[in-house]
């Protein structure tokens, strides 16, 4: 799915091996906007990463209204942009955002956004965006630049504080915010349905990686903060999923394409009951 390059790192700085394979991130063209019919939720490829996009409502103007979920590394959102020309919108047809954690690469976009957006983010990462915090789970080295830019793109931007559990309808979209922290410390990921024939999608950021095969597997390494939290966040995933009866269809990663429910429990039975990392 996903090729990859080998890259030298000075294992003295990053404290590493001397080389280390990473992947080439950005899905195949002939993956970009595939979209999920359970909730109707649309992946966007950045050159670094996928946002998603959800019908919402139709709006008193009689267009279509969006939630859209992270942002990309494009300053321009060009492939935003690009994407709601192709269904008729612009910018102002989108009336909910939500982010899943305080990394460039998933919020950088927001620069096109006006003054006063209402940004849907958990109290921990946003004081990273307000430059309060520094950003977690990168390689060391990069930190600093990060946090930066970070402080400098968000002002002007209403943070709306959301912690696990939060729901919120909007149109016939319901939303609900779920605690998957490890990737980092205040990471969220959104639930979204019931939609077609009573399935659920779970927009998952970078709380789950996902292998060629399907199978899921913990979040990506260096970039995490910590990979035993956001283990166990996977497990009780799975466990919330089981004891509220969710009729999951697609889970939706930023980097590495989608899974789904079978894999998810495939996970919750091979590792509950102890930690690997």
């Amino acid at each position: 799915m996903m090729a990859t390059e080998t890259k030298e790192f000075n294992p003295d700085r990053y404290n590493l091996p001397s080389k280390i394979v990473t992947t080439t991130f950005g899905l195949k063209p002939k993956q970009d906007h595939q979209v999920f019919e359970a909730t109707e939720t649309a992946r966007i490829n950045d050159a670094h990463s996928a946002m998603y996009i959800t019908k919402t409502q139709i709006g008193e103007d009689g267009r279509q209204k969006y939630a859209l979920f992270d942002f990309g590394m494009d300053a321009k959102a060009r492939n935003l942009i690009r994407w709601l020309q192709m269904h008729d919108g612009d910018l102002g047809d989108i009336e909910w955002w939500g982010l899943t954690h305080a990394h460039e690469d998933h919020v950088k976009g927001l620069r096109v956004f006006d003054e006063g957006t209402p940004v849907h983010v958990s109290e921990h990462d946003s004081h990273v965006l307000l430059g309060e915090l520094p950003s977690e789970g990168w390689i060391p080295g990069m930190k600093d630049k990060i946090f930066k830019r970070h402080n400098a793109h968000i002002e002007g931007l209403d943070l709306i504080i959301i912690d696990d559990g939060y729901i919120e309808n909007i149109g016939t979209l319901a939303i609900q915010a779920l605690a998957s922290h490890g990737h980092t410390s205040g990471h969220m990921s959104y639930l979204l349905g019931p939609g077609n024939n009573g399935k659920y999608d779970y927009v998952a950021g970078d709380s789950v990686d996902v292998r060629k095969s399907g199978k899921i597997k913990n979040a990506a390494r260096p970039f995490s903060e910590d990979r035993r939290v956001s283990h166990q966040s996977i497990i009780d995933l799975g466990n919330f999923m089981i004891a509220n009866g969710i009729n999951l269809d697609n889970i939706l990663t930023a980097h590495s394409g989608e899974s789904d429910y079978p894999a998810l429990i495939e996970y919750l039975m091979k590792h509950q009951g102890h930690i690997k990392v």
